[in-house]
């Protein structure tokens, strides 16, 4: 009997837990990164000589920049072979009595003899001596190819050391490759809970909220894709409609829920509707054709959500029968072009001279048609990318900046730099980017049969007085195939304070770029659908936020074009992400879009003091995608 008592009261245990739970106040933790910089130990890596993978300035583990690069010398490549387990050890400099999270960035997806390592535990200790364990991470993203595995507690530990473990052996393979290991105290604030924010879905999503219900959704969607749609995805999980947790790749079936969950306290939940699954088993079928009989005759009881799933009848039978797919008249997510950058694509390329003020530089591309880009001088006398077309087509725009712009502090009409002047030209040459000959045309020359293009051209930055410059840049232009690839060397002359600036920028029109799939550098991808009108003040909006070194644009009627615009400079162009715009997507005006590369905060100056150096790479690549 006692046995029967028992298993009752779990039960209702088990049913108490799935409620929501409210309270007035909750408990928010705050944390504060304080590995950064510190000194750190790691098992034997990978020294063969010239490959880098060495410490470069032993700061890789904590200096608070992730790799950008599938093989960077930003990783530590530890080898099980020469010393396992494998594990890294920092030396916060003192005890901490706070400690509540750790992470470690870590390439979780396997190739090239390198894997995500068999584990991923956490130590501390107060001697560096002796260890005591305190949890085992979880990837924050199992899907992505970098990605952080990390370990949140409950409460606080103390120590001075803090070791991650990371296994006696990859998976599969030879190497763990670890860029980054951070280390965080813990704070916990009580705040109201009407004061936490609740589920959002971003604007650019397809989904919409009603009231508390998620529509819009297909038979497919997963619990993934709808997290993606999220402004945030901090503490919000989903459910079945028992309360039973879902996982990310589950399909979602109405009636479930997603929770946003802050100190055991249900914030906000929102149910999800997929038009058509009325009864909620994640299928359309007859049972769902006679439940929309049975409601219009209102003599059945079913969820509210279920409710949101009814639809005309006659539409879920078309869809049972095959006549017609219900969902073809939701718009679905575009699937950005499969294109990557492989490299130099060898063109023919002409230079031509047209006047004093333009020189136009054409091949034939990829789909046969001739590819045209501008490069014209400014009323102040720099010179600058000019309009790109193929077959007659403009597919991407000039007049306004591809190259830097800057608001420097105390400068005319607030920007130097591209197309807002308060630059002035130093020297330009042209040469063929093969040989390295100079190229000199006089109005109407062309030069033909080129592989290659270079332009270099020296400029200076200032503030509207010419006679007063605050740096000196070198641009290196390379044009080649259906690439232009620019290198710039800025050297400042003086001190300089600066606030919203970018150094790369593409413009482009909505009909080749109505959508950015923006691709993160963690992995992840976020996808940006802009206004096919947009509005005529520019004050559409902004998709900011993304960190993000590569970007594919691509259109929705015009689909025989996409472009890849990429950064490789992380710290000299985008300042390793530190601002908060980051990478964004501008839903300019009317009939354009424009993407951003952004340097320094939008609102607060920044020093730059004289005598720094920065050295900036990007590049932006045409896709004539009918012959792909």
């Amino acid at each position: 009997m006692k046995r029967i008592i028992c298993l009752i009261m779990t039960a209702v245990l088990l049913c108490i837990s799935l409620l929501p739970i409210t309270a007035s106040a909750v408990t928010v933790y705050d944390y504060t990164l304080v590995s950064k910089g510190a000194s750190y130990e790691y098992t034997d890596c990978y020294t063969t000589p010239g490959l880098g993978y060495t410490s470069v300035d032993g700061k890789e583990l904590t200096d608070g920049k992730l790799p950008t690069d599938d093989y960077g010398t930003e990783w530590i490549a530890l080898d099980y072979r020469l010393e396992a387990p494998m594990s890294a050890v920092i030396d916060l400099g003192k005890n901490y009595d706070d400690l509540g999270k750790f992470r470690v960035y870590l390439t979780a997806s396997a190739h090239s003899g390198i894997d995500r390592p068999s584990e991923c535990v956490f130590y501390v200790s107060a001697d560096g001596k002796s260890f005591t364990k305190v949890g085992e991470g979880k990837y924050e993203n199992d899907t992505a190819k970098h990605t952080w595995c990390t370990l949140e507690l409950d409460g606080k530990v103390s120590g001075r050391y803090v070791k991650v473990s990371l296994g006696e052996t990859p998976l599969t393979g030879v190497f763990v490759f670890c860029g980054e290991f951070e280390v965080y105290t813990i704070q916990g604030n009580d705040i109201p809970a009407a004061n936490i924010p609740g589920i959002e879905i971003v604007d650019s999503s397809y989904l919409k909220l009603d009231g508390d219900y998620i529509t819009k959704l297909h038979l497919d969607h997963t619990v993934e894709y709808v997290l993606k749609n999220l402004d945030s995805t901090e503490k919000v999980f989903a459910f079945d409609a028992k309360g039973n947790k879902k996982s990310e790749n589950d399909v979602l079936r109405t009636g479930d829920y997603f929770a946003k969950i802050v100190d055991n306290t249900e914030i906000d939940r929102i149910y999800a509707v997929v038009e058509g699954d009325i009864n909620g088993d994640g299928k359309i079928n007859l049972s769902d054709y006679l439940y929309s009989l049975r409601i219009a005759k209102n003599n059945i009881k079913v969820s509210d959500a279920g409710k949101k799933a009814n639809t005309d009848k006659n539409r879920i039978k078309n869809h049972i029968t095959g006549v017609e797919n219900m969902f073809d008249a939701y718009p679905h997510h575009p699937v950005a072009p499969d294109i990557h950058l492989n490299g130099f694509t060898k063109h023919s390329l002409t230079l031509a001279k047209t006047n004093d003020s333009t020189y136009t530089l054409s091949t034939t591309a990829s789909n046969g048609k001739q590819l045209t880009q501008t490069f014209y001088r400014t009323a102040w006398g720099t010179w600058n990318i000019g309009a790109l077309s193929v077959g007659g087509v403009n597919i991407a725009g000039g007049g306004t900046d591809w190259e830097y712009v800057f608001r420097a502090k105390g400068a005319k009409d607030g920007f130097s730099g591209g197309n807002h002047a308060n630059e002035i030209l130093v020297d330009l040459k042209i040469y063929d980017g093969v040989t390295g000959k100079e190229i000199k045309l006089s109005n109407g020359q062309k030069a033909q049969n080129l592989e290659k293009i270079k332009i270099v051209e020296k400029t200076k930055l200032h503030l509207g007085d010419a006679n007063n410059c605050y740096a000196a840049v070198t641009r290196n232009y390379t044009f080649y195939g259906e690439t232009i690839a620019l290198e710039c060397d800025f050297e400042f002359l003086t001190d300089m304070e600066f606030s919203l600036s970018y150094t790369c920028m593409f413009p482009v029109p909505k009909t080749v770029g109505l959508y950015c799939m923006f691709r993160n550098v963690d992995g992840t991808e976020n996808f940006v659908e802009t206004m096919e009108v947009g509005l005529a003040d520019y004050s559409g909006p902004m998709y900011k936020g993304n960190a993000a070194t590569e970007c594919v644009i691509w259109g929705k009627k015009n689909t025989d074009y996409a472009f890849i615009v990429k950064v490789d400079t992380v710290e000299d162009s985008l300042d390793n992400f530190r601002n908060g715009s980051k990478t964004f997507y501008w839903d300019m005006n009317t009939t354009s879009n424009k993407l951003y590369f952004s340097r320094f905060p939008d609102s607060t100056y920044e020093k730059v003091e004289k005598g720094t150096e920065w050295h900036t790479s990007c590049s932006w690549t045409v896709f004539c995608l009918e012959d792909k």
